[in-house]
């Protein structure tokens, strides 16, 4: 079978062999050819030859064959990962205006200029959008990093809503205390997995 990026372009079968010449360790020489040398004249040599130069690195790709299906499979997977990133890409910035300029956004989207406690609302549904932005971003510890990154922003933005002192309900330090502490715990998760991988 020959691929090109995964994908399969010929397949060809060869009917009869020569196992006996070809022997199943001719390819796994390394650094010298002790089976069967190259016959052309103006490449020709006696094994064995041995290579003069310096090998950093010899890798075995020991993963199962791929078959039609499984390509294709692969690139399904790559086209749903593509536009996973596209929709990330696009939940952070709409967030990140939302968070930034809510009353511009909210005008352009809704055509009315909000004021008050929507211009709060705005925000925190900018924050919610970039935090769900970075846990959908193909990655295996992106949905973590997208909670890490909702509950620190909505401390902080709380915190700073609850000092302003104009809308502070009575459950508004309580939901900070509620996301500051699922911060501290999800930071202090990072910290000791970043520090585990470290030492191993």
């Amino acid at each position: 079978m020959l691929s090109v990026d995964g994908r399969e372009v010929d397949r060809k079968s060869i009917e009869h062999g020569t196992p006996v010449t070809f022997p199943e360790d001719e390819s796994f020489d390394i650094g010298r050819d002790t089976r069967t040398g190259v016959v052309l004249l103006e490449y020709r040599y006696d094994p064995p030859l041995k290579f003069n130069g310096k090998i950093d690195k010899v890798t075995f790709d020991l993963k199962p064959e791929q078959t039609a299906e499984g390509c294709r499979a692969r690139e399904r997977l790559d086209t749903m990962k593509r536009v996973l990133i596209v929709a990330a890409v696009c939940e952070v910035a709409t967030g990140a205006g939302l968070l930034i300029l809510p009353t511009l956004v909210v005008r352009l989207l809704l055509g009315v200029e909000p004021s008050g406690v929507a211009v709060l609302i705005a925000r925190v549904t900018g924050i919610a959008l970039v935090g769900l932005g970075i846990a959908c971003w193909p990655a295996r510890m992106n949905p973590f990093r997208g909670m890490l990154t909702y509950n620190a922003l909505m401390t902080s933005y709380l915190a700073w809503v609850g000092v302003q002192g104009e809308w502070v309900g009575p459950m508004l330090w309580m939901v900070l205390v509620l996301h500051a502490l699922i911060t501290i715990l999800l930071g202090g998760v990072w910290f000791m997995g970043s520090k585990a991988v470290q030492t191993t």
